[in-house]
């Protein structure tokens, strides 16, 4: 998932593949313990400044 996420290109508009990418490769995601409060145990919107050229 986290390939094809890298793969993809979408010009013009922003989307939420960063956000996607940065879920995807999170150690919660990868041993399998997320929870319904990841985004607000685990994120914060300037992890992903710069990512989407």
């Amino acid at each position: 998932m986290e390939r094809a996420i890298d793969d993809y290109a979408i010009a013009g508009v922003e989307t939420t593949l960063p956000f996607c990418r940065f879920v995807m490769g999170h150690e919660a995601s990868l041993v399998g313990t997320m929870t319904p409060f990841f985004v607000r145990d685990h994120f914060k919107p300037e992890f992903l400044n710069g990512t989407d050229p």
